[in-house]
C-alpha cells in the first residue's frame, strides 16, 4: 500500500538530483539521448522508451522521460529539459543529429545551457552550408589532433572548429569537423569518417579540442549509461576537388560513437 502511494515522478527526480551532485564535476556536460528499456514493453507490440540526460564520461542518468508510443524523441526534450535538477554554471548539452531542430536550439539556449548538435542529412541544407565552411580546413593541419591504439586497430582523430559564419541556425557561433581515420597495425587505412559540428559555445572556447573531447565523451556515456532504478559520423567523401564542393555520398548514421 506504501508504494501505491508514493510520486514516482518526485522520487525519480530527486533521486536524479542526487546522482547529479554526487557524480557532477566542474562544467557541468550532459548528453541527451533515447534508449529502449531492454525486457520492458508498453503492449503486445512495443517496447518501453525512454529520453534520457546523462553526465559526459560518468554515464549517470540525471533525469528522464518516457517516450510515448504514438510520438518521437523530438517531441520530449521539452519535458527531459524541465525535469533536469538544479545545475550552476551553463551545461553543455550533447545531442544527436536528429535534435538539430531550430525549436530543440531555442530551448536549450532559453534555459541557459550550450548546445553541440552533430550535423547530419536530416538537415541537407544545413549539413550542405557547414560542410562547405569547413572544407577549405581539411586541406591544413589539424587544430587538435589524437590517436589511440587498440584492438588491433590504429585510431586517428583530427579536428577543425572556426567561426559559424553564415550559417542560419539559432545561437550558433562554431562549427566544426572531425575525421577519424582507422588503420590496422602495418598501416593500411580501413575507413575515413567525418562528423560535422555544430554549437552555441563561443569560438573562443570551443576549440577544436574542446569539441572532440565532448563528442567522444557523449558517445562513451551513452555506451555506459546507468539507468535508475525507478524506470519510468558522417562517412563522408571529402578529397579536394575544383569547382563546386561536391556533397558527400554516404553517411553513416553510427558515428559519432566514441
Amino acid at each position: 500500500m506504501l508504494l501505491r502511494k508514493i510520486d514516482v515522478d518526485a522520487l525519480d527526480a530527486a533521486f536524479g538530483a542526487w546522482l547529479c551532485a554526487q557524480a557532477a564535476r566542474g562544467q557541468v556536460a550532459l548528453a541527451i539521448d533515447g534508449k529502449v528499456l531492454r525486457g520492458a514493453w508498453s503492449g503486445e507490440d512495443s517496447q518501453v522508451r525512454l529520453l534520457s540526460a546523462m553526465l559526459h564520461g560518468e554515464g549517470v542518468v540525471v533525469a528522464q522521460v518516457r517516450v510515448p508510443d504514438d510520438t518521437n524523441e523530438i517531441a520530449q526534450v521539452e519535458e527531459l529539459v524541465g525535469k533536469l535538477p538544479e545545475i550552476p554554471g551553463r551545461p553543455v548539452v550533447t545531442l544527436d543529429a536528429v535534435h538539430a531542430q531550430h525549436a530543440t536550439a531555442e530551448l536549450l539556449v532559453k534555459a541557459g545551457m550550450d548546445y553541440i548538435f552533430t550535423i547530419k542529412r536530416n538537415q541537407p541544407t544545413l549539413e550542405r552550408k557547414i560542410f562547405e565552411l569547413v572544407l577549405p580546413f581539411l586541406q591544413e593541419a589539424p587544430h587538435h589532433e589524437v590517436e589511440e591504439r587498440g584492438r588491433g586497430r590504429i585510431k586517428n582523430w583530427m579536428s577543425w572548429a572556426t567561426a559559424a559564419d553564415g550559417i542560419d541556425f539559432p545561437q550558433a557561433t562554431t562549427a566544426g569537423v572531425i575525421r577519424r581515420d582507422e588503420f590496422d597495425l602495418i598501416g593500411k587505412r580501413i575507413s575515413r569518417e567525418y562528423a560535422l559540428i555544430l554549437t552555441t559555445t563561443s569560438n573562443g572556447n570551443a576549440t577544436a579540442a574542446y569539441l572532440h573531447a565532448h563528442v567522444r565523451r557523449a558517445g562513451a556515456s551513452k555506451t555506459k549509461s546507468t539507468i535508475p532504478a525507478i524506470p519510468l559520423g558522417g562517412r563522408m567523401s571529402a578529397q579536394p576537388t575544383r569547382g563546386t564542393p561536391t556533397m558527400p555520398s554516404r553517411i553513416s548514421e553510427t558515428w559519432p560513437s566514441g
